[in-house]
């Protein structure tokens, strides 16, 4: 099973089309933010999650905005199966950098392990396809839940 979740009304009709249209019946689609995803399933785990150039708000007063964070990332952890993993991709330095830095932190919290790596994990989405294109360096970040 595929959870898909996203606020926004663009992206879920734009991956319901494409799971239709490919014939994917193996996904549940939740329209809000992951907060309200975590409230209302308590006890749920994951195998993968897949975070792939999330918002960077670049600015330096916009960073609250940011998706991922300690907190999120914590959370997202202690909601991972043993042998879990979280994968982050960004073509933004800095907010790599900052998860890359808020994981090994979580390092002494939880035991996990963090790599990074150049490497695409998973398929080109269409951010990655547009990175690609302006030729920007792409990072990845390989949490796993030991």
């Amino acid at each position: 099973m595929v959870i898909g979740i996203e606020p926004f009304k663009n992206g879920l009709a734009n991956t319901a089309y494409y799971c239709s249209t490919n014939k994917i019946k193996n996904i549940f689609l939740f329209p809000f933010i992951f907060q309200k995803f975590e409230k209302k399933f308590k006890n749920y785990c994951f195998d993968q999650c897949y975070i792939f150039f999330p918002d960077p708000w670049p600015k330096k007063r916009h960073h609250k905005r940011r998706l991922v964070n300690y907190q999120f990332l914590k959370s997202l952890i202690s909601h991972c199966n043993s042998k879990g993993t979280i994968y982050f991709g960004s073509d933004n330095y800095d907010y790599f950098d900052d998860i890359k830095n808020k994981s090994k932190l979580l390092k002494k919290e939880l035991k996990i392990s963090v790599k990074s790596y150049k490497k695409t994990p998973t398929t080109i989405t269409r951010y990655h396809a547009k990175a690609l294109k302006l030729k920007n360096n792409i990072n990845f970040l390989k949490i796993d839940k030991i």
